[in-house]
């Protein structure tokens, strides 16, 4: 059996599994197709497959300036940190009259012999520029795709012009879907998603707990030869297979909270 490897022939495998065509699976492909969009979503947002690390080197304009928050692309999952790109140091700055001490400092055994040195007086330097210099606050609403900054945007455009934001952005199985999703980029990911097993299983379950719904209209029908239609146990199924699903996905897949201490 082929491994599906874009949108359609992943429907056509969850149905499959469900038992097409062998059995009639009462479902459109329109809602099979609502179900992929949920399963993926799902999918993006938890599954460490789903999304990856990116750096985005922003230029700050005059509008965002005038709106006092920054559009990101639509693939944005999240945003963990924004700050200022490193400039230049040069020789006479003191990062790099300290780095060349230690340097020097490392190779004396007579003195320090080890590494303790060079590690103390970077924690000291981390705790000035930490006092003096502080991350800055920001919000990200993958919503509205608004990146704010807290206290603005006009010192940072006169300071540095523009930003480093470090986030997750989403992984897309093919062009065709990324130009669904209005997010065609050249250098975004494209892998494969659609031979993930997680995600076949749980759409597979979505497209199942819709086939019992849209037959539950018709509870205990009978039908020719005796057979009763029973939707409100196919539903029933589905749902307990969704909530193992999802619990492995919490208990395998998701990427551990990061935890921050002050």
């Amino acid at each position: 059996m082929a491994v599906p490897t874009d949108r359609d022939s992943f429907i056509q495998y969850c149905l499959r599994k469900l038992g097409e065509p062998v059995i009639k699976v009462n479902v459109a492909l329109e809602q099979a197709d609502d179900r992929v969009d949920e399963g993926l979503q799902r999918f993006h947002e938890r599954h460490y497959n789903g999304s990856e690390e990116t750096f985005i080197l922003y230029k700050i304009t005059d509008k965002d300036v005038k709106n006092g928050f920054i559009v990101l692309p639509r693939d944005m999952v999240s945003v963990t940190n924004v700050f200022l790109p490193t400039p230049n140091a040069g020789l006479f700055s003191v990062e790099y009259q300290l780095q060349l001490e230690n340097l020097f400092s490392t190779s004396l055994v007579s003195n320090y012999g080890d590494l303790t040195y060079y590690y103390m007086t970077q924690a000291n330097v981390t705790l000035i520029n930490r006092i003096f210099t502080p991350e800055r606050q920001y919000a990200y609403n993958p919503i509205s795709n608004r990146l704010v900054i807290a206290g603005g945007l006009v010192n940072t455009k006169v300071i540095a012009g523009g930003i480093v934001i470090r986030g997750y952005k989403k992984v897309y199985g093919d062009k065709e879907e990324e130009r669904d999703q209005g997010d065609f980029d050249k250098n975004n990911v494209i892998a494969n998603i659609w031979s993930e097993r997680w995600l076949q299983n749980y759409v597979t379950a979505l497209i199942k707990k819709q086939w019992g719904q849209n037959l539950s209209k018709y509870q205990s029908l009978q039908l020719l030869g005796g057979v009763t239609m029973n939707g409100m146990e196919i539903a029933a199924l589905a749902e307990v297979e969704i909530k193992e699903l999802e619990q492995e996905l919490y208990d395998t897949y998701e990427t551990p909270p990061i935890f921050i201490m002050a």
